[in-house]
């Protein structure tokens, strides 16, 4: 009871533990569980542009809504690989003052853009799987998208590392590259919950390409 007499009553420690239970809650909500991957080559080096994706057991949730462009620009694709959830539609901006002709034979997604200048449609990849990209202008040019049935994916960097973020749950963690050799590595079935690391090798053979020409204005449109 307190001395003053119009002094409100002190919370109880009941009633204390009940105001902060929604703030505890959120928080618990609010966690980060992650997976940090390390993807390598047969030798043991790092391996650059490796896509790296977490799927969850239950089904994915719908594609997220993004802005996906893979430019044309100084007679390259930029960039050289991009991956996109199934359901995702991606244009391809000319920054380049010549024609291109974008095409994919790819069984997840065959289509072509003919001599655009500029404007570029989009193009909805919606079945998953590896694309291959390629000019018909400028046979050098190639560049790859992976389409995942999943939200949970990313590019790993020059040290071949990559992270995701994702509820906590079951998954199937999954890598690939455009230069790999042969089946792809075993999925690690796995529950996550807080954080957790993952490595993969990929036995790659990086083709030798088609050098880049010097430009000549008088080919091409410009």
């Amino acid at each position: 009871m307190s001395i003053f007499p119009d002094a409100p009553p002190r919370p109880t420690l009941r009633r204390a533990a009940l105001l902060l239970l929604p703030a505890l809650l959120a928080a618990a909500g609010a966690r980060a569980d992650t997976v940090s991957f390390k993807v390598t080559d047969q030798g043991g080096r790092p391996l650059i542009d490796a896509v790296v994706l977490a799927v969850p057991a239950k089904p994915a949730p719908p594609p997220r809504a993004a802005r996906v462009a893979i430019e044309q620009k100084d007679r390259d694709f930029l960039p050289f690989v991009t991956a996109v959830q199934v359901g995702t539609a991606v244009t391809f901006p000319n920054k380049d003052p010549m024609l291109h002709h974008v095409y994919s034979f790819s069984p997840a997604k065959v289509f072509e853009i003919k001599l655009n200048a500029t404007e570029s449609p989009s193009v909805l990849f919606d079945k998953p799987g590896p694309v291959a990209l390629g000019c018909n202008i400028h046979d050098w040019m190639e560049a790859y998208i992976y389409v995942a049935p999943t939200p949970y994916f990313a590019r790993t960097d020059a040290q071949g590392n990559a992270r995701l973020t994702v509820p906590a749950g079951a998954y199937s963690l999954e890598a690939w590259h455009p230069y790999q050799t042969g089946a792809p590595p075993p999925a690690a079935q796995v529950s996550v919950a807080g954080s957790r690391s993952q490595a993969f090798t990929l036995p790659v053979s990086v083709p030798q390409r088609k050098p880049k020409p010097p430009h000549d204005p008088k080919q091409y449109g410009g």
